[in-house]
């Protein structure tokens, strides 16, 4: 998997150039919550240790501390790709306007990629 889009924060370092040609088990708890549910929110990353330390591994690494996605499906209902929110410090964190957000804006990105 490859990310094809990217927008960060003011004092957040870009890392789209280093998340080209991945493997999917590098995040294999993640993408696997995506295909079954549709969302995967890791609220704390120390969840994961002791269930996939690849993908902890991963997030620790880069300072991430907690993580949201969102399935994107093609017109099939087969997943095609994920939007993901990432935070550096979970207490700034907003669940509900996470899901908020995602259930929103879903539909909107499906269609552009399904186009």
């Amino acid at each position: 998997m490859s990310m094809t889009n990217e927008q960060v924060q003011l004092g957040v370092k870009p890392f789209m150039s280093e998340f080209k040609d991945q493997f999917r088990n590098l995040l294999s708890s993640f993408v696997q919550q995506l295909d079954e549910n549709g969302y995967c929110y890791l609220e704390d990353i120390e969840t994961l240790k002791d269930k996939d330390i690849s993908t902890y591994e991963f997030l620790k690494d880069r300072g991430i501390q907690a993580k949201y996605g969102m399935a994107i499906s093609d017109n099939n209902g087969m997943v095609i790709g994920f939007v993901s929110v990432e935070y550096l410090d979970k207490r700034n964190a907003n669940v509900q306007i996470i899901d908020k957000v995602f259930k929103e804006q879903q539909k909107v990105f499906e269609t552009l990629l399904n186009l």
